[in-house]
């Protein structure tokens, strides 16, 4: 009995079936349920998408230049079946102030449940990519840390585009490495279909072109060693034309506006995207103890990656070249390939990022899923290192049996920030108040829907008026879970005959807003607060009493 649950859990129906159900419903869960979604702009741009589609308007489907294509058929056909079932015409979810209360938070969790499933389908994609080009134990590792990356999960529950921008960014770089290794067309193929996607999402996935590029070259030397020099020139030339052609493929036949006027949408992502990466943010952001409008240069995305990751991958993934190094000699199974062309990728496309003067940490999204493979690779080879410890307890785990109590160790401290993932910072560096004092935090409005249900929970709630300072998307937060009025005019002067004053981390930490609204935060700053948000000893939002002054 022993010796066939043994083969069945290491055997193939384990590898093949068991564990890519287990790795989706690990990622899917906890993307889906419950949503914590604060910018508008593409739950409006995407029902405005698919409208334009149904009706044949395919000039109108350029709405941004990112340009969000992706996004825009996943959520708005999500959001038009949810409209459907409700029996609600399209049109009526774009007047969001006018929708009956609770709709708005459905609609959105319609648009982000689309782009939840295909991201996990995804990652179960790229399990079986990396049981192709290492093998099982680094397949669902890696997969497992990407699932479990609490800025990616974090940006999986938005209805935005660098969440699915760096899920086909990083399958277009492993079928890359997966075609290198087998040199089977279809491979490049998918690798291209998964640039065109990536080119439909947003303008950083242009990194892919060079990044290919030089991928191909690399090959092309390595294999005119062996072969003709000529004949090899010509065959990488056809790829790289093949990678093209399957890229600008897949970018024209799902952009309807590309069929009706192709050039002169190439042309306005092209100078939006260069106009946008010379230019910093527009707002001030708080950046190592000092509120900015400058460039703060690499070393703000030097913290992202720092305060960003979790303890395991940022110490696995640094270590994973020095471990692979020292098992260079001593194991058979060699990841050097993977582990090299990740660490490529993650480091130039940190340095693309840093070259752009406007920063934000989700900007570096892509980074990610490279650094968390590097992780996988690291915590593999130590795990096969153990086998050399004297202490013979030690010596009798198997490899599997400590990868997984690293895995359920990340697992429990990541899960446990639950739905707000936005709030987990690196605990190995001091966690959310240590990163209080490098980075602007809440950039998801974390805590503002519990402001909203919580006040929704005081009697009478419908008749409460709520004061609180400038911010579209917060304000928009906060109402979409209150069934009172939030004033409107909150980004001017604190409302006299309001129930009560709001104020959110994000805002406090920018010091925005009138002088009017930082003297109301100085003075309810020295009495007790009526209600807090806090995550991990760090408040993020504080609502006072506007009766006890």
């Amino acid at each position: 009995m022993s010796t066939q649950r043994t083969s069945f859990f290491s055997g193939r129906v384990w590898q093949q079936r068991i564990i890519p159900i287990l790795l989706f419903w690990a990622a899917f869960l906890p993307r889906a349920i419950y949503p914590v979604s604060r910018p508008p702009q593409w739950y409006m741009r995407a029902p405005a998408f698919i409208q334009a589609v149904s009706e044949g308007r395919w000039i109108d489907t350029y709405l941004e230049y990112h340009p969000g294509v992706t996004t825009m058929w996943l959520s708005g056909i999500g959001m038009k079946l949810y409209a459907w079932t409700e029996g609600l015409p399209l049109e009526q979810l774009l007047n969001r102030k006018h929708l009956p209360f609770g709709v708005l938070n459905e609609a959105t969790t319609a648009g982000v449940v689309p782009l939840a499933l295909v991201i996990s389908l995804s990652l179960v994609l790229i399990y079986f990519i990396l049981k192709n080009l290492a093998d099982y134990y680094v397949a669902v590792t890696a997969v497992s840390l990407i699932a479990l990356d609490p800025l990616y999960l974090t940006h999986s529950k938005v209805l935005h585009v660098d969440a699915i921008l760096t899920t086909f960014m990083i399958l277009s770089a492993l079928y890359l490495l997966l075609h290198t290794q087998t040199t089977q067309l279809r491979h490049l193929i998918l690798s291209g279909i998964f640039a065109g996607l990536a080119f439909l999402t947003k303008s950083p996935s242009l990194f892919l072109l060079p990044y290919t590029a030089l991928h191909l070259a690399i090959a092309l030397i390595v294999r005119i060693k062996h072969t003709s020099f000529w004949p090899e020139i010509r065959s990488t030339a056809l790829h790289l034309l093949l990678w093209g052609g399957a890229a600008a493929l897949t970018f024209v036949l799902l952009w309807p506006r590309m069929w009706v006027a192709p050039l002169e949408t190439v042309q306005l992502i092209w100078e939006n995207a260069f106009l946008r990466t010379q230019q910093v943010h527009p707002n001030q952001f708080f950046f190592n103890g000092a509120i900015t409008t400058e460039d703060p240069g690499y070393w703000f995305y030097v913290a992202v990656v720092a305060l960003r990751s979790t303890s395991i991958t940022l110490v696995m993934a640094i270590a994973s070249l020095p471990l692979a190094i020292v098992n260079l000699k001593k194991d058979k199974r060699q990841y050097h390939y993977l582990l090299g062309w990740m660490a490529v990728y993650a480091l130039f496309f940190f340095i693309q990022m840093g070259l752009s003067a406007k920063k934000g940490d989700r900007y570096l999204l892509p980074f990610f899923p490279a650094w968390d493979i590097m992780a996988a690779i690291g915590l593999v080879h130590a795990a096969q290192l153990l086998k050399q410890v004297k202490w013979q307890w030690i010596q009798h785990l198997s490899i599997g049996t400590a990868i997984t109590a690293v895995l359920l160790f990340q697992a429990i401290s990541v899960y446990k920030v639950h739905p707000y993932y936005g709030t987990y910072y690196n605990p190995l560096l001091g966690g959310a108040k240590q990163a209080a004092n490098f980075l602007t935090m809440q950039g998801q409005g974390e805590g503002l829907d519990l402001a909203g249900q919580f006040l929704s929970s005081l009697p009478d709630s419908e008749h409460i008026l709520l004061s609180m300072p400038a911010g579209a998307d917060q304000v928009n937060m906060v109402a979409r879970n209150f069934t009172g009025q939030v004033n409107a005019n909150t980004n001017i002067i604190p409302d006299p005959e309001a129930d009560y004053r709001l104020y959110y981390l994000n805002w406090v930490m920018r010091e925005s807003g009138s002088v009017e609204w930082r003297e109301a935060l100085a003075h309810d700053m020295q009495r007790e607060p009526f209600w807090t948000a806090d995550f991990n000893g760090v408040t993020f939002v504080w609502i006072f009493d506007n009766e006890s002054d």
